[in-house]
């Protein structure tokens, strides 16, 4: 038996084998490097549309790294994806600087497919190939929404229509405030016709009987018992006249600084009996500021209706006012501990509920909100808001905080 030597053929054929596959893949992996790194973008896109044969529309973009050969495939949706601009001519070339031009219909939306030279595009398809098969990469955008569509147009709607609101809020803001100086200068005229006209009848016959009295007086003698007692009628009178002078000066000037909110609120309990106050307390926080005389009034009728419910309907044994001036406006709190109020009376809003039906028309009037929350057996708070622009005159007096009882 004679030994040969094993040809190496074998051996090269295997190794030749491996090196061509190695080679392959390597080809293999650069072609998808190179997809991978193709690109569309849209320089011009068309309107958005519902489609149809009947317009064209310019259709650019440009093309990163494309490879030999490849061109563009343009569709516009409608329902359905078209091929464009027409399915017998389905291909935009691609020029040198990867840029690329077409008409198409228009569409709701748009897509540009890189495909390779041997791709058959489908003239009309529901949805979009996908890469892979001769197609490099995919694009889609959306068509140019119409001028009242875009987000600038939406966002310049909401700013005018919140001016609007506000400028709506201003204006009957404004209309109350003076509504609100029509009627305090007309409630002044009458306080005035009513102030002359009690001087003219009623104070100035008072002043002429205590003359006359005087006179009567001026004429007993010393000593006598009936002029001890004409003498304090004759103080009675002379007390009651000055109170009726001050009265009257109050009713000819209106409003005044020395007739707070919080000061009439102070002095409510005078004005019930003492058994039926408990325990009243009233605070003030923020800087004090002089309030419109109509406001001033309705409030303190709104809060002044509040604090007698408590005390006769209720029976509450604690009652708190709360006054705060804010910049925002005015705001008054009553509450208190009693059995509250029913809600189906809550919810009424006939006449004899309580007053309440009187609270929403004092409110309503003067543009404030009223708010009122009860239950039985958990107390009652009555609150009720003015806007600053209403409520205030003037600066504020200075920093205030006040609490008092009763």
């Amino acid at each position: 038996m004679t030994w040969r030597p094993r040809l190496p053929s074998e051996a090269v054929t295997w190794t030749l084998c491996v090196v061509a596959g190695f080679l392959a893949a390597l080809v293999a992996t650069g072609s998808r490097r190179m997809i991978a790194a193709s690109a569309i973008e849209f320089s011009l896109v068309p309107p958005e549309a519902a489609g149809g044969t009947e317009q064209l529309a310019s259709i650019e973009g440009r093309v990163t790294a494309p490879g030999p050969g490849q061109r563009i495939v343009l569709y516009a949706r409608s329902g359905d994806w078209y091929v464009q601009p027409y399915a017998n001519a389905p291909f935009t070339a691609i020029q040198g600087d990867g840029r690329w031009r077409s008409p198409t219909h228009l569409g709701t939306e748009y897509a540009a497919v890189l495909v390779d030279a041997e791709y058959r595009p489908p003239a009309k398809a529901s949805t979009l190939p996908g890469i892979g098969g001769g197609v490099a990469a995919v694009a889609v955008t959306d068509g140019v929404p119409p001028w009242w569509k875009t987000g600038w147009f939406r966002l310049a709607g909401l700013v005018a229509a919140a001016l609007a609101a506000f400028g709506l809020h201003r204006y009957r803001l404004q209309k109350l405030a003076h509504e609100l100086d029509a009627r305090s200068l007309e409630r002044l005229t009458e306080r005035t016709r009513i102030a002359q006209e009690l001087y003219d009848t009623l104070l100035q016959g008072f002043l002429s009987a205590s003359m006359q009295l005087h006179l009567a007086v001026d004429q007993l003698p010393e000593g006598s018992p009936d002029r001890a007692r004409l003498d304090q009628a004759l103080a009675v009178m002379g007390r009651a006249t000055d109170e009726g002078r001050r009265v009257l000066h109050g009713l000819r000037c209106g409003n005044s600084d020395a007739e707070r909110l919080e000061s009439a609120f102070e002095r409510l309990p005078q004005g019930l009996p003492s058994e039926a106050v408990g325990d009243y307390k009233v605070t003030v926080a923020g800087e004090s500021r002089r309030l419109h005389p109509i406001i001033r009034d309705e409030v303190y009728r709104v809060g002044r209706e509040a604090v007698m419910n408590a005390f006769r309907h209720a029976q509450a044994r604690a009652v708190a006012v709360e006054i705060e001036y804010s910049p925002r406006g005015l705001r008054v709190a009553v509450r208190d501990d009693g059995r509250g109020i029913d809600s189906r009376v809550l919810a009424s809003s006939r006449e004899g509920d309580g007053g309440l039906s009187g609270m929403r028309r004092g409110a309503a009037g003067i543009g404030a909100r009223l708010r009122i929350r009860s239950g039985s057996g958990v107390g009652t708070l009555v609150e009720l808001s003015v806007p600053g622009s209403v409520a205030f005159q003037g600066p504020a007096d200075g920093p205030r905080r006040l609490e008092t009882g009763a």
